[in-house]
């Protein structure tokens, strides 16, 4: 296999392993003389997006920290004074400095001369991977300034690789969002005795469990009007709007979730909803939109036994299930063995087999999985 093979297959395995990404930029950098490099995701609109944990290559934490905190607004590579014409003619190119600002231009402002030059860098190239409203990504590889620049075989060989760097960065954002919705959603969402909604940015809903659907389809107190889920009343329709608006807000720092009741047409007790934003921090390195969960439970719904929703959830068998309520009672396995009138050694072959099941490593991990499971605001209402 060749060099070039290596950091094509190195590529696709870093839309896997996010991690890698930073082996990726060092493979490449080496490969075109580049001494460091950023994994950058901004907003062309107001420069924002700089993360203290964003990949980078070879650069000082100081470098990092100065940009976000003070040169990404100085930047002439960040912030676009047309940013709408920008995002309409945006073509996935390989660029370098130069493409962008003149050289001698660039090296009349302060972001050279106070921030590029002491770090070491003389020129960068940028290769752009994607875009999403105002927002691009790009792999940047820098040069120090005794190479001056990058020349046109280094660009050559960018480019070469640039529609594969496309595809891996493409598909890991998509991982990204489905390891975070099953993260929300849990290992199975349609067992669930709760209503599941994911909302994107937009407030539609995106994704909804087969209670959810059943809820709207039943006129169980939501509904769905042009793709967002609203309610049969209209003043709770404002409360439910508010909530989701609060709980997607741009800022991440002002996110919040919040609950309410939604009354059910001929029902005793309401719907029991709340609303929560879905942190895409968690989807590093990948910069997805705000998206919020909402959980409605119908409280008029008699909650069968725990042990069939645990056995539904995990595939255990009643004689699994029977032992898992015994030590979820605090009974030890040896005196389970003894009251069910099996060995000891039955039980261990269970709790083996339960083990694997639940991907858990021992009785105290299994027992703190399934409190969280069987959690005591079902007990209320079973």
């Amino acid at each position: 296999m060749t060099g070039a093979e290596q950091l094509i297959d190195l590529i696709y395995d870093a839309a896997l392993e996010p991690r890698l990404w930073t082996t990726v930029m060092e493979r490449l950098a080496d490969l075109v003389g580049g001494t460091s490099g950023w994994l950058s995701q901004i907003n062309v609109a107001d420069g924002s997006g700089k993360r203290q944990d964003d990949p980078v290559l070879r650069a000082d934490p100081i470098w990092s920290r100065r940009y976000r905190e003070y040169y990404a607004a100085l930047s002439p590579f960040a912030i676009d004074p047309n940013p709408g014409e920008f995002i309409r003619h945006w073509t996935p190119r390989v660029l370098t400095h130069d493409d962008q600002i003149p050289r001698e231009e660039l090296r009349r402002t302060e972001f050279y001369n106070d921030f590029l030059q002491p770090y070491g860098i003389g020129s960068g190239m940028m290769i752009r991977l994607a875009k999403s409203g105002f927002e691009t990504a790009t792999l940047n590889l820098h040069c120090s300034p005794r190479k001056d620049r990058f020349g046109a075989a280094d660009i050559e060989t960018a480019a070469y690789f640039q529609p594969h760097l496309m595809r891996a960065f493409s598909l890991g954002r998509r991982l990204a969002e489905e390891r975070l919705l099953a993260g929300v959603f849990g290992p199975a969402p349609d067992t669930s005795i709760h209503g599941l909604f994911v909302l994107d940015e937009t407030g539609r809903i995106v994704r909804a469990n087969a209670t959810g659907e059943a809820l709207l389809a039943g006129g169980r107190g939501l509904k769905a009007v042009g793709g967002r889920l609203s309610t049969l009343m209209s003043n709770e329709a404002r409360t439910l709007e508010a909530l989701v608006r609060a709980a997607l807000c741009p800022d991440a720092g002002l996110r919040t979730g919040g609950a309410m009741s939604i009354a059910i047409p001929q029902a005793t007790k309401p719907l029991a909803v709340s609303v929560a934003p879905i942190t895409p921090e968690r989807a590093w390195p990948y910069r997805l939109a705000a998206t919020a969960m909402v959980c409605a439970t119908d409280l008029n719904v008699h909650l069968g036994p725990p042990d069939e929703r645990i056995g539904a959830i995990f595939g255990l068998t009643r004689a699994e299930r029977r032992l898992v309520l015994a030590l979820l009672g605090g009974e030890s396995p040896r005196a389970t063995a003894a009251r069910f009138g099996v060995t000891f050694q039955t039980v261990r072959n269970q709790l083996a087999r339960i083990y694997e099941k639940t991907a858990t490593r021992g009785q105290i991990e299994l027992v703190a999985l399934m409190w969280r499971i069987v959690s005591a605001e079902e007990w209320r209402h079973g």
